[in-house]
C-alpha cells in the first residue's frame, strides 16, 4: 500500500459521522490537526508537542529486541491509499534518425588500415 504524508492544504473527505470536525465531510489537513490539538489540550498541556516536534520516550522493539532505545514519539496524519498510484511510464530514449547516415559517413572517412 502506498502511504502519503499530506501537506497542510490537502483536503480529506470522511463520513460526517466519523469526522472529528463538527459533522462535516471535508476538511483541510491543517484543520484536522488543529482540531485534534485542541481536543488533546483538554487532556494534557503537552498536546501541541505530541503533534509537532514530539515528546521524549523510550522504545522497546518487540520484534528485533536490542533493549530500550531513546527517541521521540509524535502523532501525525498519514494517508494510506487502497490502490497504489500507477508507476510513471519510463520515457523512451530519444532516437536519432540520422544515426545510420552518420555511421555510414564515419566509415567512409575512416582510413583503412
Amino acid at each position: 500500500m502506498d502511504r502519503l504524508e499530506p501537506t497542510p492544504e490537502d483536503v480529506v473527505w470522511v463520513s460526517p459521522s466519523e469526522n472529528l470536525i463538527a459533522n462535516i465531510s471535508t476538511c483541510r489537513i491543517n484543520q484536522l490537526k488543529h482540531t485534534v490539538k485542541e481536543r488533546l489540550k483538554g487532556l494534557s498541556n503537552a498536546a501541541p508537542t505530541w503533534l509537532e516536534e514530539g515528546i521524549d520516550c523510550q522504545f522497546l522493539d518487540a520484534q528485533s529486541g536490542g533493549g530500550w532505545k531513546k527517541g521521540k514519539i509524535r502523532l501525525r496524519v498519514e494517508i494510506v491509499l487502497d490502490e497504489p498510484e500507477p508507476e510513471p511510464e519510463p520515457e523512451p530514449e530519444p532516437t536519432n534518425p540520422d544515426s545510420d547516415f552518420l555511421d555510414t559517413l564515419r566509415k567512409d572517412i575512416t582510413p583503412e588500415q
